[in-house]
């Protein structure tokens, strides 16, 4: 059997939403959902990749990272 993924949970960063950012949010809305920009995005913010079904909505609601120990993690698997 499949084992279920757990739903992701985003939690509020120190910034603003993504989607708040007009040149950003519109830059999001232009790539196509299965583009790998997206998903390579989603997955250095969220750890994890996602269904191409929500990578833009989720994106859109990244406000930047809770703690120092994230912001280190994410810089080593983009340094990868």
């Amino acid at each position: 059997a499949i084992p279920e993924a757990s739903p992701l949970v985003i939690v509020p960063g120190r910034g603003w939403k993504l989607g708040e950012i007009e040149n950003v949010a519109v830059r999001i809305g232009k790539l196509p959902s299965k583009s790998d920009v997206l998903k390579r995005l989603h997955s250095l913010v969220y750890g994890r990749p996602g269904a191409a079904a929500v990578l833009k909505r989720n994106l859109r609601e990244f406000s930047g990272f809770d703690s120092d120990e994230r912001v280190e993690r994410m810089r080593a698997a983009a340094a990868r």
